[in-house]
Protein backbone atom coordinates (compact mmCIF):
# COMPACT_ATOMS: atom_id res chain seq x y z
CA UNK A 1 0.00 0.00 0.00
CA UNK A 2 2.84 2.26 0.59
CA UNK A 3 4.57 1.14 -3.21
CA UNK A 4 3.19 4.85 -4.89
CA UNK A 5 4.60 6.74 -2.15
CA UNK A 6 7.94 4.94 -2.12
CA UNK A 7 8.10 5.49 -5.97
CA UNK A 8 7.76 8.96 -5.05
CA UNK A 9 10.34 9.14 -2.58
CA UNK A 10 12.98 7.53 -4.98
CA UNK A 11 11.90 10.01 -7.76
CA UNK A 12 12.59 13.24 -5.10
CA UNK A 13 15.97 11.42 -4.62
CA UNK A 14 17.32 11.84 -8.07
CA UNK A 15 15.61 14.69 -9.45
CA UNK A 16 18.66 16.79 -9.25
CA UNK A 17 20.48 14.46 -11.16
CA UNK A 18 18.31 13.54 -13.82
CA UNK A 19 18.12 17.11 -14.67
CA UNK A 20 21.74 17.96 -13.99
CA UNK A 21 22.61 14.75 -16.45
CA UNK A 22 20.13 14.63 -18.84
CA UNK A 23 19.64 11.61 -20.76
CA UNK A 24 22.61 10.81 -23.11
CA UNK A 25 26.51 11.39 -22.28
CA UNK A 26 28.44 14.79 -22.78
CA UNK A 27 31.46 15.73 -21.96
CA UNK A 28 31.04 13.68 -18.65
CA UNK A 29 33.00 12.99 -16.05
CA UNK A 30 34.42 9.75 -15.02
CA UNK A 31 31.64 9.39 -11.88
CA UNK A 32 29.00 10.96 -13.97
CA UNK A 33 29.27 8.29 -16.86
CA UNK A 34 28.82 5.64 -14.02
CA UNK A 35 26.19 7.73 -11.95
CA UNK A 36 23.55 8.32 -15.06
CA UNK A 37 22.52 4.59 -15.21
CA UNK A 38 22.27 4.08 -12.00
CA UNK A 39 19.72 7.38 -11.64
CA UNK A 40 17.80 6.15 -14.63
CA UNK A 41 17.41 2.97 -13.24
CA UNK A 42 16.03 4.15 -9.99
CA UNK A 43 13.83 6.79 -12.08
CA UNK A 44 12.84 3.45 -14.22
CA UNK A 45 11.69 1.43 -11.29
CA UNK A 46 9.82 4.29 -10.19
CA UNK A 47 8.12 4.26 -12.85
CA UNK A 48 8.32 7.75 -14.32
CA UNK A 49 6.20 7.99 -17.37
CA UNK A 50 8.16 10.79 -19.38
CA UNK A 51 11.46 9.66 -18.71
CA UNK A 52 10.20 6.34 -19.62
CA UNK A 53 9.23 7.63 -22.68
CA UNK A 54 12.14 9.35 -24.05
CA UNK A 55 14.28 6.16 -23.54
CA UNK A 56 11.61 4.12 -25.40
CA UNK A 57 12.23 6.63 -28.32
CA UNK A 58 15.61 6.39 -27.92
CA UNK A 59 15.19 2.40 -28.19
CA UNK A 60 12.96 2.74 -31.17
CA UNK A 61 15.36 5.29 -33.01
CA UNK A 62 18.38 3.52 -32.52
CA UNK A 63 18.13 -0.17 -31.37
CA UNK A 64 15.06 -0.21 -33.08
CA UNK A 65 13.41 -4.39 -34.42
CA UNK A 66 16.76 -5.68 -35.31
CA UNK A 67 17.73 -5.09 -31.77
CA UNK A 68 21.12 -3.60 -32.66
CA UNK A 69 22.60 -3.41 -29.28
CA UNK A 70 25.93 -1.76 -30.35
CA UNK A 71 23.62 1.09 -31.69
CA UNK A 72 23.67 2.93 -28.30
CA UNK A 73 26.53 3.66 -25.48
CA UNK A 74 27.11 0.80 -23.26
CA UNK A 75 27.05 2.44 -20.28
CA UNK A 76 23.18 2.93 -21.22
CA UNK A 77 22.17 -0.11 -23.13
CA UNK A 78 20.37 -1.88 -19.97
CA UNK A 79 18.18 1.63 -18.83
CA UNK A 80 17.28 1.47 -22.44
CA UNK A 81 16.26 -1.73 -22.88
CA UNK A 82 14.40 -1.60 -19.27
CA UNK A 83 12.45 1.39 -20.11
CA UNK A 84 11.09 0.33 -23.53
CA UNK A 85 10.23 -2.84 -21.74
CA UNK A 86 8.37 -1.17 -18.82
CA UNK A 87 6.89 1.62 -21.17
CA UNK A 88 5.56 -0.88 -23.57
CA UNK A 89 4.17 -3.00 -21.13
CA UNK A 90 6.19 -6.24 -21.89
CA UNK A 91 5.55 -6.70 -25.61
CA UNK A 92 9.16 -7.31 -26.03
CA UNK A 93 9.01 -10.54 -24.07
CA UNK A 94 9.36 -12.81 -26.72
CA UNK A 95 11.42 -11.52 -28.72
CA UNK A 96 14.23 -10.75 -26.24
CA UNK A 97 13.25 -14.40 -24.46
CA UNK A 98 14.30 -15.36 -28.76
CA UNK A 99 17.78 -13.28 -28.60
CA UNK A 100 18.14 -14.22 -24.79
CA UNK A 101 18.50 -18.06 -26.02
CA UNK A 102 20.37 -17.19 -29.07
CA UNK A 103 22.80 -14.70 -27.66
CA UNK A 104 26.11 -15.13 -27.32
CA UNK A 105 27.68 -11.68 -25.87
CA UNK A 106 27.45 -12.75 -22.09
CA UNK A 107 27.16 -8.46 -21.43
CA UNK A 108 24.14 -8.64 -23.84
CA UNK A 109 22.87 -11.77 -22.48
CA UNK A 110 22.88 -10.59 -18.71
CA UNK A 111 21.08 -7.45 -19.70
CA UNK A 112 18.35 -9.63 -21.26
CA UNK A 113 18.51 -11.89 -18.29
CA UNK A 114 18.35 -8.60 -15.83
CA UNK A 115 15.22 -7.00 -18.08
CA UNK A 116 13.07 -10.10 -18.60
CA UNK A 117 13.24 -11.10 -14.64
CA UNK A 118 11.97 -7.92 -13.98
CA UNK A 119 8.53 -8.95 -15.59
CA UNK A 120 5.07 -7.91 -13.64
CA UNK A 121 2.68 -9.67 -15.91
CA UNK A 122 1.34 -12.81 -14.45
CA UNK A 123 1.99 -14.94 -17.95
CA UNK A 124 5.50 -13.87 -18.49
CA UNK A 125 6.47 -14.68 -15.11
CA UNK A 126 4.91 -18.23 -15.03
CA UNK A 127 6.97 -19.01 -18.22
CA UNK A 128 9.70 -17.37 -16.53
CA UNK A 129 9.50 -19.94 -13.43
CA UNK A 130 8.86 -23.05 -16.31
CA UNK A 131 12.56 -22.27 -18.41
CA UNK A 132 14.23 -23.04 -14.49
CA UNK A 133 13.39 -26.52 -15.75
CA UNK A 134 14.74 -25.78 -19.22
CA UNK A 135 18.50 -26.78 -19.79
CA UNK A 136 18.20 -26.02 -23.52
CA UNK A 137 16.95 -22.16 -22.97
CA UNK A 138 18.93 -21.78 -19.11
CA UNK A 139 22.01 -22.83 -19.60
CA UNK A 140 23.08 -24.61 -16.16
CA UNK A 141 25.93 -22.02 -15.01
CA UNK A 142 23.39 -19.03 -15.12
CA UNK A 143 20.88 -21.36 -13.35
CA UNK A 144 21.38 -19.59 -10.08
CA UNK A 145 21.71 -16.48 -11.49
CA UNK A 146 17.94 -16.88 -13.33
CA UNK A 147 16.50 -17.71 -9.66
CA UNK A 148 18.22 -14.98 -7.94
CA UNK A 149 16.79 -12.31 -9.98
CA UNK A 150 13.14 -13.91 -9.79
CA UNK A 151 13.17 -14.17 -6.43
CA UNK A 152 14.30 -10.65 -6.46
CA UNK A 153 11.26 -9.34 -8.05
CA UNK A 154 8.73 -8.67 -6.12
CA UNK A 155 6.34 -9.84 -8.63
CA UNK A 156 7.82 -13.21 -9.11
CA UNK A 157 9.25 -13.91 -5.67
CA UNK A 158 6.38 -15.98 -4.50
CA UNK A 159 6.16 -18.10 -7.56
CA UNK A 160 9.60 -18.50 -7.58
CA UNK A 161 10.47 -19.67 -4.12
CA UNK A 162 7.28 -22.65 -4.34
CA UNK A 163 10.08 -23.66 -7.71
CA UNK A 164 12.88 -23.82 -5.40
CA UNK A 165 11.03 -26.03 -2.39
CA UNK A 166 9.03 -28.13 -4.48
CA UNK A 167 12.48 -28.71 -6.63
CA UNK A 168 14.92 -28.88 -4.62
CA UNK A 169 15.96 -32.40 -5.95
CA UNK A 170 15.60 -31.05 -9.34
CA UNK A 171 18.75 -28.98 -7.86
CA UNK A 172 20.14 -31.21 -6.37
CA UNK A 173 20.46 -33.18 -9.99
CA UNK A 174 21.92 -30.38 -12.19
CA UNK A 175 24.66 -29.29 -9.19
CA UNK A 176 25.47 -32.78 -8.54
CA UNK A 177 26.03 -31.50 -5.04
CA UNK A 178 28.61 -29.16 -6.24
CA UNK A 179 27.73 -25.34 -5.04
CA UNK A 180 24.93 -26.51 -3.82
CA UNK A 181 24.90 -23.68 -0.51
CA UNK A 182 24.63 -21.23 -3.42
CA UNK A 183 21.78 -21.81 -3.51
CA UNK A 184 20.60 -21.67 0.14
CA UNK A 185 22.64 -18.75 0.49
CA UNK A 186 20.69 -16.83 -2.21
CA UNK A 187 17.39 -18.06 -1.36
CA UNK A 188 17.48 -17.25 2.58
CA UNK A 189 18.65 -13.81 1.70
CA UNK A 190 15.76 -12.80 -0.02
CA UNK A 191 13.68 -14.06 3.19
CA UNK A 192 11.81 -10.76 4.15
CA UNK A 193 9.07 -11.61 6.21
CA UNK A 194 7.88 -13.92 9.39
CA UNK A 195 5.83 -15.94 7.08
CA UNK A 196 9.10 -16.74 4.19
CA UNK A 197 10.88 -17.30 7.43
CA UNK A 198 8.65 -20.19 8.56
CA UNK A 199 8.73 -21.43 5.25
CA UNK A 200 12.41 -21.46 5.08
CA UNK A 201 13.09 -23.18 8.10
CA UNK A 202 10.62 -25.91 7.63
CA UNK A 203 12.80 -26.85 4.24
CA UNK A 204 16.11 -26.32 6.20
CA UNK A 205 14.21 -29.11 8.98
CA UNK A 206 14.92 -31.67 6.24
CA UNK A 207 18.63 -30.52 5.24
CA UNK A 208 20.39 -29.75 8.38
CA UNK A 209 22.28 -32.99 8.61
CA UNK A 210 23.52 -32.32 4.66
CA UNK A 211 27.28 -31.55 5.06
CA UNK A 212 27.01 -29.70 1.67
CA UNK A 213 24.45 -26.98 3.30
CA UNK A 214 24.20 -27.40 6.80
CA UNK A 215 27.00 -24.41 7.42
CA UNK A 216 24.92 -22.42 4.44
CA UNK A 217 21.09 -22.92 6.82
CA UNK A 218 23.33 -21.94 9.77
CA UNK A 219 24.45 -18.16 8.42
CA UNK A 220 21.26 -17.76 6.58
CA UNK A 221 19.17 -18.64 9.31
CA UNK A 222 21.16 -15.99 11.45
CA UNK A 223 20.87 -13.11 8.26
CA UNK A 224 16.94 -13.98 8.63
CA UNK A 225 16.67 -13.21 12.36
CA UNK A 226 18.78 -9.87 11.77
CA UNK A 227 16.69 -8.60 9.03
CA UNK A 228 13.34 -9.93 10.57
CA UNK A 229 14.53 -7.96 14.01
CA UNK A 230 14.72 -4.89 11.46
CA UNK A 231 11.91 -5.03 9.96
CA UNK A 232 10.25 -5.16 13.62
CA UNK A 233 12.29 -1.96 14.54
CA UNK A 234 12.53 0.08 11.80
CA UNK A 235 8.92 -0.55 9.14
CA UNK A 236 6.65 1.95 10.77
CA UNK A 237 9.23 4.56 11.03
CA UNK A 238 9.78 4.22 7.50
CA UNK A 239 5.91 4.23 6.40
CA UNK A 240 5.67 7.14 8.78
CA UNK A 241 8.40 8.86 6.73
CA UNK A 242 6.97 7.63 3.65
CA UNK A 243 3.56 9.15 4.37
CA UNK A 244 5.24 12.85 5.53
CA UNK A 245 7.01 13.44 1.80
Amino acid sequence: EYFSLFKKYLLRLVAYNIERLGLSSKADSADDLKLRPLVLNFVIYAEDQAILSKLSDIYDQKIGKNMDFSAVSPELLDAIIDAKYRYSKEELFESLLERYQQESNPVYKSIILETLTDSRKEEHINRLVELLEDQEAVRLQDHLSFLSLLLSNHWSKQLALEWFYAHWDYIKEITKNKSIDDYIRVVGARVSNQSEAEQFSQFCDQERNNKAVARAIKIAEYGIKITLKWREREAENIYQKIQQL
